[in-house]
C-alpha cells in the first residue's frame, strides 16, 4: 500500500499506512479521509536489533468472542506488563517479587535476577527484603551467605546468614540474620542500567539441596 493512502475496510473503519506507521480510525470520525488523532489508533514500528527484524502480534485460541480494551493510563506514555522479560514500571511505582532461589540456580557464582534493567538509565530503590518460611538450603557442608546487589551496590550488607538460609523463618529486613545495608547510600538508588539479583557471598562451599523464598520490594525511581 502506498504511503499516505486511505482504504476503507468497512463502513466504519479505515486504514492508512504511512511507513512505518499503521493508522486505524473510524470513518465516522471528524474527517475519515485525513490522518488525525481523534477516533484513531496508531501502531508504530521502530528499528529492531540484528536478526530480530520481525515482531509478530498474535492471539491465543479464544473460546468465545471477546472485546479487549486498552485502559487509559492517565499519562502520556505507558507500557504493557508482559509475562516474560523485565517488568516495565512507572517512575514512583513499587512492586513486590516473591523470589525462589534454589541451590542449582545459585551454584558456581550463579545469579537469580529479581529485576532486569529496563533501559540504560533505569534505577530502583530497594524498599524491603523479607525472608519467608521455606525448605531452606542444605547439604555439602554449605556455608554461603546470600546477598541482594547490582554488581556495584549490595543492599543487605554481608548477606542473609547461613544459619537463616539453612532454617528460614519469617524475618524482616534488619532482623537477625537479614541485615540492612552497610551504608545509607545503598537505600537511595541502584546503579543505572544494572540488573538487581540474588547471589552467594562469603563462605567456602555451595549448598547442594533446597531453596529459600525471599520477598523483595522495589520502587522505580528512574526510567
Amino acid at each position: 500500500m502506498a504511503s499516505n493512502t486511505i482504504s476503507k475496510f468497512t463502513d466504519d473503519v479505515a486504514i492508512c499506512e504511512v511507513a512505518p506507521i499503521l493508522h486505524l480510525q473510524t470513518t465516522t470520525g471528524n474527517d475519515p479521509d485525513q490522518i488525525e488523532g481523534t477516533d484513531a489508533i496508531l501502531i508504530t514500528a521502530v528499528a529492531n536489533a540484528a536478526a530480530a527484524d520481525v515482531v509478530t502480534i498474535t492471539n491465543a485460541s479464544f473460546g468465545q468472542a471477546s472485546t479487549i480494551t486498552i485502559p487509559d493510563p492517565g499519562a502520556a506514555a505507558a507500557s504493557f506488563v508482559l509475562s516474560a522479560g523485565p517488568v516495565v514500571m512507572a517512575v514512583g511505582s513499587t512492586i513486590t517479587y516473591r523470589v525462589t532461589a534454589g541451590q542449582a540456580a545459585l551454584a558456581s557464582a550463579g545469579k537469580v535476577v529479581v529485576q532486569a534493567h529496563t533501559s540504560a538509565t533505569s534505577q530502583f530503590a530497594v524498599c524491603d527484603i523479607k525472608v519467608t518460611k521455606a525448605t531452606g538450603l542444605s547439604g555439602n557442608s554449605g556455608n554461603r551467605l546470600l546477598t541482594l546487589g547490582d554488581g556495584t551496590l549490595v543492599f543487605n550488607n554481608a548477606g542473609i546468614t547461613a544459619a537463616l538460609l539453612g532454617t528460614p523463618i519469617p524475618t524482616i529486613w534488619g532482623g537477625t540474620g537479614n541485615p540492612l545495608p552497610a551504608s545509607t547510600v545503598d537505600f537511595t538508588a541502584s546503579t543505572a542500567g544494572a540488573d538487581i539479583y540474588l547471589q552467594y557471598a562469603g563462605g567456602s562451599a555451595d549448598y547442594n539441596a533446597g531453596s529459600v523464598v525471599i520477598l523483595i520490594t522495589l520502587a522505580m525511581i528512574a526510567a
